[in-house]
């Protein structure tokens, strides 16, 4: 048979298999031998658009959490930025970010279980949210540096979510703070400012944490930073406690990696692990948590818990890579691993610290990107799943891509 015979023949088949029905939906018979639709989907056309224009999967989650629906105003926009607030989970705090600014905006609160939300700044450049009960602080733009070799002022505030009172958190050497932490009318606040006290000459960044009383309006200094030894990492209070982390100083001669701990008062202050020359201890905002007696920490692709009370330290568990993220509260710690259990995805796993008792949360399917934790309050666990492509399946059905707009679910964790 002659090349254009053949594929004569061939079209002609085709077009015969398709008036025939091709791959019929209901019957499930071809032959192309593939079953329409894919019994281990029980969701082939599972995306779906709501009345605000938010993208979400149908199944996704749908057996592990409850979905928390569309609230924003612009549902192409990713939040990015999430905070679980309230005294027992009850909130979600976010950023409705400003278009000229890659991650500042407004503050925003969301009422997961009456899916009521609420506006809680105005034409502010806020970010950096942190949860405290009923408290919800952040970090505020004051005023831009001039130079690029400068830091921006950079406050911080906190408000009562019922009350509705809120507090300016004094930042007299106007310095740019960049991380916080709350503890009833406890803040700790970050600070960074440049130094010029290395010999080789230049600006160098160096960090220190202050300590701010809500109610007496006291302001004290926890831990200073040394330029020629160490500057301040970290900073976490919960329950009196506070913790933070001493790394190598811009100009010191030697490396510093030390974990301390102090009571809120002042009173007593003591270093909880020393690593030397060894891997230094994680420094993303996601790499450690703190409940008030546990400070879990990720060293590595591994999860160390320390009882900040006895001094005892733990491996608990580990992350199959050394940027997975850490959520923790209670004596509960949620974390991301990925290609565990056969399965290719970054799947969230919660570990009871005292037993080192695992379950996994989260259930995605092939064409899923990733999930991660966003939150723990108490045993109620915040986690976000996106996909990361669109795909369309061997019989025509389209799975839609949530692109960068993350889909959030909640749950309540028992083991």
């Amino acid at each position: 048979m002659k090349r254009h015979e053949r594929l004569i023949s061939v079209t002609v088949l085709l077009l015969a298999w398709l008036l025939a029905g091709g791959c019929d939906e209901s019957s499930g018979d071809g032959d192309s031998g593939i079953e329409c639709p894919d019994e281990a989907d029980p969701c082939p056309n599972d995306m779906v658009t709501d009345e605000s224009g938010c993208v979400w999967d149908r199944c996704g989650g749908g057996f592990t959490g409850k979905r928390i629906p569309c609230f924003w105003t612009d549902p192409e926009i990713d939040r990015g930025e999430m905070e679980f607030a309230g005294d027992h989970g009850q909130y979600l705090a976010y950023i409705e970010k400003k278009e000229e600014y890659v991650y500042k905006g407004d503050v925003w609160l969301y009422d997961i279980e009456l899916q009521e939300r609420r506006r809680l700044t105005q034409d502010r450049l806020c970010y950096n949210l942190r949860a405290g009960g009923n408290r919800l602080g952040w970090l505020q733009l004051v005023k831009e540096s001039e130079h690029y070799h400068d830091t921006d002022v950079v406050d911080a505030y906190v408000m009562d979510l019922e009350s509705g009172q809120e507090w300016h958190v004094p930042n007299p050497l106007e310095r740019q703070t960049v991380d916080l932490d709350m503890s009833g009318n406890l803040v700790i606040t970050r600070e960074m400012w440049m130094t010029t006290a290395c010999p080789l000459g230049g600006k160098e960044i160096v960090r220190d944490l202050w300590l701010y009383d809500l109610t007496s309006g006291e302001r004290r200094q926890v831990a200073a930073a040394d330029p020629q030894s160490h500057v301040i990492l970290g900073g976490r209070i919960a329950d009196g406690m506070i913790t933070y982390w001493k790394m190598t100083g811009p100009c010191a001669d030697s490396v510093v990696n030390q974990l301390w701990v102090e009571d809120a008062a002042g009173e007593e202050s003591r270093m909880l692990a020393d690593t030397g020359n060894e891997r230094p201890f994680a420094q993303s905002e996601y790499s450690f948590s703190f409940d008030g007696r546990w400070l879990v920490q990720l060293f590595g692709s591994y999860i160390d818990a320390f009882d900040v009370r006895s001094g005892e330290s733990k491996r608990i568990t580990r992350c199959s890579m050394s940027d997975c993220r850490l959520r923790g509260d209670a004596g509960l710690v949620a974390f991301d691993r990925y290609g565990e259990d056969g399965l290719t995805q970054r799947q969230v796993y919660v570990v009871e610290i005292e037993t080192s008792k695992e379950q996994r949360v989260t259930d995605l399917r092939p064409y899923y990107d990733s999930s991660a934790p966003s939150g723990m309050v108490g045993n109620r666990l915040l986690w976000a799943e996106r996909r990361g492509k669109n795909t369309i399946d061997d019989c025509g059905f389209e799975h839609r891509a949530t692109g960068w707009t993350s889909m959030y679910f909640w749950k309540e964790i028992v083991f």
